[in-house]
């Protein structure tokens, strides 16, 4: 039995959910293993590995910040692919606007971006900056006809992203809403970047510890960047889970609702 458990993941997701429950986050952190959701790539229902909420929230507005969170235990590494250097974009935060899901519930985006904006640099300097998507990602050495898992699994941590959150609200709530939704794959495959040399001619790949890369799913209009780290990194993403709990209440009590004007109707979940 012990072997038969040691090749499956269920030694890791027991792992990360140990890390995370024992973590001294504040009670609004509500964390919890399988969240059910409804899977938008195959209509059908699955459960996430572990979730993170938090909720900052006041008379008129609310905004919820998710940690989606699936496992994946394979041995083969994957390699995400990067552009040259000189046209990387920055690395930004955990729960940065530009980057992540973004589900909101105002008719026209451009009414959110004053207040994400802010929020980003209200942030700045104060958490951790993770690194900016590459454009793929692939598994090495797998057979002809497997399945790769690499892009599979960057494809259903962001489809459970989605699926978990679309149903967070209903037509009922009655405040302006925002949930930022950072998808992540904690995974003990060894991780490497790949990108050209400066002379644009070769290939150079280095392994590292965490990468990222932007995942499209056509069918929800949904791109998003997804976090892929070793569990060792899981740390970093707990920190960052106290440097929020700690500076958002500030910002809370900066924050002007009346930069966004709801529009009448304006409920149903958009993403970008």
């Amino acid at each position: 039995m012990t072997n038969w458990l040691s090749q499956t993941g269920y030694p890791l997701e027991m792992r990360v959910a140990q890390r995370l429950q024992d973590a001294k986050l504040a009670q609004n952190w509500e964390r919890e293993p399988n969240l059910t959701y409804v899977d938008v790539l195959t209509n059908e229902e699955r459960e996430t590995d572990y979730y993170l909420d938090w909720w900052e929230e006041n008379d008129k507005y609310c905004l919820v910040f998710r940690i989606v969170i699936e496992c994946k235990s394979t041995k083969n590494p994957w390699i995400v692919f990067r552009r040259a250097a000189k046209r990387e974009q920055p690395a930004t935060s955990l729960f940065d606007f530009r980057q992540n899901l973004t589900l909101h519930w105002v008719q026209e985006y451009g009414q959110l971006t004053p207040v994400m904006t802010a929020l980003n640099d209200h942030l700045e300097g104060r958490v951790h900056q993770w690194p900016a998507p590459g454009y793929a990602i692939v598994e090495a050495f797998k057979g002809a006809n497997s399945k790769d898992a690499a892009y599979n699994a960057a494809r259903q941590t962001l489809s459970a992203a989605v699926g978990a959150t679309v149903n967070t609200w209903d037509s009922s709530f009655q405040k302006l809403g925002c949930s930022i939704v950072a998808p992540i794959v904690i995974t003990t495959s060894p991780l490497f970047e790949a990108r050209l040399d400066n002379g644009g001619t070769s290939v150079v790949a280095q392994p590292v510890s965490c990468t990222s890369v932007e995942v499209e799913l056509k069918s929800v209009r949904c791109v998003a960047r997804v976090l892929i780290m070793n569990d060792e990194r899981l740390d970093e993403v707990v920190a960052d889970c106290l440097a929020l709990e700690k500076h958002l209440p500030h910002f809370s009590e900066i924050f002007n609702p009346q930069l966004i004007k709801r529009s009448k109707g304006a409920f149903g979940p958009r993403w970008y």
